[in-house]
């Protein structure tokens, strides 16, 4: 029986089973073959490496990744503590501010007060001054007006060394001559006078002072006088009592600091 083709259906059935048995030729001939000779051995192989570079890629990648993030974590760590220390820098540095302009601004009102001080002073002794001016009084009118000067000096000289007592301490050169059980006083008063500026030291007296009864201050020369007032005005507020200030006996020029004899 012949097909629309015209061509006998055993024969194709014949072909058919023909191309199948070459094709299990083929697949046994290739199911022999090693491996390595085999083309899907390779397409497999390459897509194996392919995947795994691609993992090892991106395993690289993330690590570097991380590596950046940490990087940036430790930067951040870094600018945030310069952050603080500039802070804590500045919040001091307002703070020192601050507490100079309360000092300046005690000092200015303190300035103002001895400014009104000095007027009130001054005037006092202008109305003075014309009141004794009576010719029918000299000698009452003389003493009167010279105690006025003098109490009215004293004031200018309390004034004028409250006001420049700091820098007159801290330009004064000093040493402390104690008796024997008043070592440990002497230390104490070198600790504050040292506190406050001053170039000091102490030690037993190298010579006898036995004549000395009141604690004293001396000095050698005129200019020293202003440092010896410093020092008897600190000892005084600070709870040592008076110190009297005298000239030394052997006076002289050269000598380039002034000294305390410390007896009681």
């Amino acid at each position: 029986m012949e097909n629309d083709f015209g061509y006998q259906r055993p024969e194709l059935e014949v072909k058919e089973l023909a191309l199948k048995v070459r094709e299990l030729e083929l697949k046994v001939k290739d199911l022999e073959l090693p491996l390595y000779k085999k083309l899907s051995f390779w397409t497999s192989l390459i897509t194996i490496l392919i995947a795994v570079l691609g993992i090892g890629l991106q395993s690289f990648l993330s690590s570097i990744r991380n590596e950046k993030a940490e990087l940036k974590v430790e930067e951040a760590k870094k600018e945030l503590t310069l952050s603080l220390a500039r802070k804590d820098s500045a919040e001091k540095a307002i703070a020192n501010a601050q507490r100079n302009l309360t000092e300046l601004e005690n000092k200015r009102l303190a300035l103002l007060k001895d400014l009104d001080s000095l007027g009130r002073a001054f005037t006092e002794v202008t109305n003075d001054v014309a009141f004794d001016a009576d010719p029918a009084q000299p000698t009452q009118s003389k003493e009167r007006f010279k105690n006025i000067v003098t109490q009215t000096s004293d004031k200018i000289s309390t004034i004028l060394l409250r006001n420049s007592s700091e820098d007159l301490l801290k330009s004064s050169v000093l040493r402390i001559y104690h008796s024997r059980p008043l070592q440990t006083k002497a230390n104490a008063i070198n600790d504050l006078l040292s506190s406050r500026g001053v170039n000091t030291n102490y030690s037993l007296a190298p010579y006898d002072i036995s004549d000395v009864n009141v604690n004293e201050i001396v000095y050698y020369n005129k200019p020293q006088l202003n440092y010896c007032l410093a020092v008897q005005s600190l000892l005084k507020q600070s709870g040592y009592g008076e110190f009297r200030i005298r000239l030394s006996s052997g006076a002289n020029a050269t000598t380039s600091f002034f000294k305390i004899y410390l007896v009681k």
